[in-house]
């Protein structure tokens, strides 16, 4: 018989063992197309991913990948072959099973990153209907943009309905912070309020000192700050005329608008807050086509250090720091970026938040149109006297023998 001194060292072995064996996470699967090369789990921490374990891939497809985690940890699987990145949500002592096939992936052992799966896949065929509306005719544009913002808008209601059932799990936080074509969230804060404070609070309870969800709690309550700051400001509407606005310059000076003497100014508000800024090359597009036709393109970026940027544009384009800090924002009720002013001569808003064929088609039918080519002119002239037909000899109306 075991004496109670020894049962108890037993005991407190068995469970200094059971809690070891609890950290570790391990992800197995297989995987084809990615035989031959290297996969990689990675531990996304602090904003970044962390490479935690690695393995070539059999000759069969089959992997396995393990690491240690104390609380919930959002992670990703990295392939170097043929397989696009999988996100996963790793819980202490999961064991998850993947199968990987050219038609997507099955998950087990992981609801939560089953689910996570499942949204991605959904959103992917959004983004599938999405580019395909590009292929649809100019006439169509209104159906177009009907259609984008159903497409859009069931994009929105599947997080939503996600974050709302799941407000303590760290992918509500992701979802939260899905990002958008152009810069911003697919899930805005000024429409899905309530949702990011719910989180912010729901998460704080659970991971009060965990850096990332407490970098997003401090983001909530300054965009809830700033959001009740913008509303107080004036609500414009496309034919009211603008406020007088002081654009700051990085050499500390200002432009004044309106007062420039461009036909017409697109005003553009972007946010960098990462490695590059989107929709840039809409921007290039737009500008290089009508600069010649009257079009000032004046851009104000937020980086929150207002460090300047790397890269050069064609356009006027200022740097500013957090925006909370400039009157400019709050004057415009600018609560989520980006967004843009289309603003005419004499300082009336044409449209506010356009992008893509539509601020294109607004710009073309906003410009006049540009003078023909006096060569152009001259062959369109005979081309027009060669189709005019012939009536015989040209008689005068009056006879000047009579």
């Amino acid at each position: 018989m075991l004496s109670r001194r020894n049962a108890i060292i037993i005991a407190m072995l068995a469970l200094c063992g059971c809690g070891a064996d609890l950290r570790v996470v391990e992800v197995e699967g297989i995987a084809r197309g990615a035989t031959g090369g290297m996969v990689y789990l990675a531990l996304w921490r602090d904003g970044q991913g962390s490479n935690v374990d690695s393995c070539r891939v059999g000759a069969s497809g089959s992997f396995t990948l393990t690491c240690q985690v104390d609380v919930c940890e959002l992670a990703e699987l990295r392939f170097e072959r043929s397989v696009g990145p999988i996100a996963l949500v790793l819980h202490p002592g999961d064991r998850i099973g993947l199968t990987i096939t050219p038609g997507g992936a099955e998950l087990r052992g992981s609801s939560e990153s089953a689910q996570l799966l499942a949204i991605e896949r959904s959103l992917s065929v959004y983004n599938d209907e999405l580019m395909g509306l590009a292929a649809l005719p100019d006439s169509a544009a209104p159906l177009r943009q009907q259609r984008a913002d159903s497409i859009v808008g069931l994009a929105q209601g599947l997080l939503r309905s996600y974050i709302d059932d799941n407000p303590y799990s760290l992918t509500a936080m992701l979802l939260l912070n899905l990002p958008m074509d152009g810069g911003g969230r697919l899930m805005g804060y000024a429409e899905h309020r309530d949702a990011y404070r719910k989180v912010a609070r729901c998460l704080g309870e659970v991971y009060p000192d965990r850096p990332d969800v407490v970098r997003f709690g401090d983001m909530v309550r300054k965009l809830e700050l700033y959001h009740g700051a913008a509303l107080s400001g004036p609500s414009l509407r496309p034919g009211d005329m603008m406020p007088t606005l002081r654009v700051p310059l990085s050499d500390s000076s200002e432009i004044q608008l309106p007062g420039s003497p461009a036909r017409l100014v697109l005003l553009d508000f972007a946010a960098r807050w990462g490695e590059a800024a989107g929709g840039e090359a809409d921007l290039t597009a737009l500008f290089e086509r009508y600069r010649g036709r009257g079009l000032e393109l004046i851009q104000v970026v937020s980086t929150l250090d207002a460090q300047p940027l790397n890269d050069t544009v064609p356009w006027l384009r200022t740097v500013v720091g957090n925006p909370q800090e400039y009157s400019i924002f709050s004057q415009l009720n600018i609560v989520e970026l980006p967004c843009n002013f289309l603003i005419d001569r004499q300082g009336r808003l044409l449209a506010r938040d356009v992008y893509g064929d539509e601020l294109m088609q607004l710009v073309e039918r906003s410009l006049p149109r540009p003078p023909r080519p006096m060569a152009d002119t001259i062959g369109r002239r005979a081309e027009l006297m060669l189709a005019m037909p012939r009536l015989g000899p040209v008689h005068p109306v009056v006879n000047p023998e009579s």
